[in-house]
């Protein structure tokens, strides 16, 4: 890693250039996860995703099949032997709801969950890249993880929006979904970095503007990466907030003289 690189702040390249460059930054941050070590700050979050995410496809469930067989018992279906068969039938929907909803909730799990246990690894990135880390208080961080759900809850009904409408685009719907949900992940990745650089959420949405092809190359690594199972899940978030801060801190962020905190203090 290198300090001290001159960023470029308004990249000249077209937008499939940098779409392409954002998707490369999250191949070397799945790279630096194990040859720089950084496999060590994935370890927590990795875990805790995994618990949270578990309970809430179990709870969805348990719930699901409860006040199925509670229904089926009351109308007693499940006393004929004509109807047994519902009550595999109950069980096996509950499975496949919970999964739906545990994919449709991820986005919202991974901006509560996951990317706030993300700060020691930006510090360390920063402080590398960079040369310095951005000090931030108690209530800025809490303000970005409360502002990061709620982002990410809009982003997952958003995503299931996309994905029932693009029931009627026939061969196009992966291409269609692979994008919305592309540009969401690459864009809580993206935010883990720059609420340190831009705290106040209006000034963020102005840079979010600016970097909107390499948000989008790099959520269709996660996407990608999560095609592989459980690994893909565990480690993607992990990966492409690597990726974004090498991305970001050499070759599209200001100087950290220049940043807002640097000028008001």
């Amino acid at each position: 890693m290198q300090v001290g690189l001159k960023p470029e702040m308004n990249p000249r390249n077209g937008f499939f250039t940098r779409v392409g460059r954002g998707f490369k930054s999250g191949v070397e941050g799945m790279q630096a996860l194990f040859q720089e070590g950084l496999i060590i700050y994935a370890i927590l979050p990795a875990i805790v995703g995994l618990v949270s995410g578990t309970a809430l496809a179990y709870g969805t469930y348990s719930l699901l099949q409860y006040w199925m067989i509670e229904g089926l018992e009351a109308t007693g279906a499940l006393d004929s032997a004509w109807f047994s068969w519902l009550g595999s039938l109950a069980m096996i929907l509950s499975i496949i709801a919970s999964f739906f909803v545990y994919v449709g909730l991820y986005r919202f799990i991974i901006s509560i969950v996951i990317f706030p246990l993300l700060g020691p690894m930006v510090d360390r990135l920063e402080l590398e890249y960079r040369g310095k880390k951005t000090e931030t208080t108690f209530k800025q961080d809490l303000g970005a993880a409360i502002y990061g759900g709620w982002v990410g809850l809009i982003q997952a009904l958003a995503g299931l929006l996309v994905l029932v409408i693009s029931f009627f685009t026939g061969p196009l719907q992966p291409f269609l979904v692979g994008l919305a949900d592309g540009y969401f992940y690459g864009y809580g990745a993206f935010s883990v970095i720059l609420e340190r650089d831009y705290p106040e959420s209006r000034i963020r949405k102005n840079e979010f503007s600016r970097y909107r092809g390499e948000i989008l190359g790099l959520g269709l690594f996660f996407v990608l990466l999560l095609a592989v199972p459980l690994l893909g899940a565990l480690l993607a978030p992990i990966a492409c907030v690597a990726g974004a801060c090498k991305l970001y801190y050499t070759r599209l962020a200001l100087p950290a003289s220049l940043m807002p905190q640097a000028q008001n203090s």
